[in-house]
């Protein structure tokens, strides 16, 4: 982005790249916008320069920034009672746990357990699954992301997976279906799903399914290429664990809470994992949180079993506060309802995209969440990088650096550009941002290299 003009911007870049390390980064390469300030959609740099939020910062600030209403509630409670040890009751805890357990969850749950975020919610639940079943190994499946702790990282499915070192044992991948680049022509959605089913039924019963405690996947994937699971699969992988008295854990952090249009993407595929985890949306950012949603089989046999794990800052009074008042947001704006109308918009601005301009090999859409993804080449749909690696590419970079000169904030992942605004954006800003895409895309063509 270059050095920013304004003295204060400036300086806090300049504090920030020395004393402060990034990650996912090599540090020497690191630049970093000094933001200004955020509403609503937006937010500003230093030098008065506004840009759209199109991907919800990490696809969590789901109902926008500085909404008064949460703010509020988190002022409320640092005033009460900022903070109390996880052992206690108290007022936001309470209220949050029936919240999500008798409204929001599907109706299979029967108690949650509260995270700071998303991998660690992941580690909690990778714990609780091989508790309840004694078993252990966990099966995950590739292009999947789980987070970057040290158990919740072995699960994650990228060609380079970011994990520590040594890696930890019993942990399995597995090839899930990606349509766009299946290379068997299967005659439809039903026959792809289940050939790879059988295909994970075989894989398991290899690895011994009685050893095996859980299946985790992101029911839709999200950062690493928007993949959406064809008709059926989530089904067939709910009657596959059945089978085997295996334990289907669906990462919402990233699809729960509105993204899908639904509470939950389990609810949007009308399927019921034994555990959920979820963040992001929860908070939308606005305090950490996160958790577990458990069946009521699982809540039971922890009555008369301890439950061995924990953090400090489990269920944190200003997170709980944040959530509740979240939650009632996404109600009283029928923010879900605005995300189900304006996915179809969304799908047809991004068809209109992908017909239009010959980089694009495949658009994906589900509710607000979409994706972009570039090919060197369209008839055989070689992507920008190798399968699963989500370094960057030249091509990336000027699609994110042109939408970032017209005002719009989007991330790209290896070939994918990633596009998932705040669920409170209209219709006419979403088709100036699909217009400003459309444009950055001609940009590309018409670029010397």
């Amino acid at each position: 982005m270059g050095k920013p003009v304004n003295s204060d911007g400036q300086r806090i870049q300049e504090l920030c790249k020395k004393y402060s390390m990034y990650t996912w980064n090599v540090q020497k390469d690191v630049d970093p916008m000094p933001v200004a300030r955020t509403d609503g959609l937006y937010f500003w740099d230093y030098d008065g320069n506004r840009y759209m939020d199109l991907t919800s910062q990490l696809v969590n600030v789901n109902i926008g920034f500085n909404h008064p209403k949460v703010v509020k509630a988190i002022q409320e409670q640092a005033e009460t009672m900022p903070f109390i040890a996880p052992k206690y009751a108290y007022k936001a805890r309470a209220e949050l746990s029936r919240l999500l357990i008798e409204e929001i969850a599907p109706d299979n749950m029967g108690k949650v357990l509260f995270s700071l975020a998303g991998a660690d919610a992941n580690e909690f639940a990778l714990r609780i699954a091989k508790a309840y079943t004694g078993r252990e190994k966990i099966f995950s499946k590739y292009w999947d992301y789980h987070g970057s702790t040290y158990g919740a990282a072995m699960m994650n499915g990228e060609a380079i997976k970011p994990s520590p070192s040594p890696e930890i044992g019993g942990f399995v991948k597995f090839f899930a279906p990606f349509p766009f680049h299946e290379e068997i022509p299967f005659p439809s959605e039903q026959a792809l799903s289940a050939y790879y089913l059988n295909n994970l039924r075989k894989h398991l019963i290899f690895e011994g399914p009685d050893r095996v405690a859980a299946i985790f996947i992101e029911p839709v994937t999200g950062s690493n290429g928007v993949i959406i699971p064809p008709d059926g699969y989530l089904q067939g992988l709910r009657s596959l664990c059945d089978e085997f008295g295996i334990l289907l854990v669906f990462d919402e952090v990233m699809m729960g809470f509105g993204r899908t249009g639904h509470w939950f993407a389990a609810d949007y595929f009308g399927v019921k994992p034994d555990i959920i985890t979820f963040a992001k949306g929860v908070t939308c950012g606005y305090a950490p949180l996160g958790g577990v949603l458990i069946d009521k089989k699982i809540a039971d046999y922890f009555e008369t079993k301890r439950l061995s794990c924990g953090l400090t800052y489990n269920a944190h009074p200003l997170g709980c506060a944040a959530a509740i008042a979240t939650i009632n947001v996404y109600k009283e704006e029928k923010i879900l309802e605005n995300t189900q109308r304006l996915s179809k918009v969304f799908a047809k601005g991004l068809d209109e995209i992908k017909a239009k301009h010959p980089q694009v090999g495949d658009v994906r859409c589900i509710g607000l969440m979409g994706g972009i993804e570039f090919v060197k080449n369209a008839k055989t749909r070689e992507p920008l990088v190798p399968y699963g690696i989500t370094s960057t590419s030249p091509v990336m970079d000027f699609f994110v650096n042109a939408m970032k000169g017209k005002g719009f904030s989007l991330f790209g992942r290896g070939s994918i550009a990633v596009i998932a605004p705040p669920l409170i954006i209209k219709e006419a800003e979403l088709l100036d941002a699909l217009r400003a895409v459309d444009e950055s895309l001609t940009l590309l063509e018409n670029s010397p290299s």
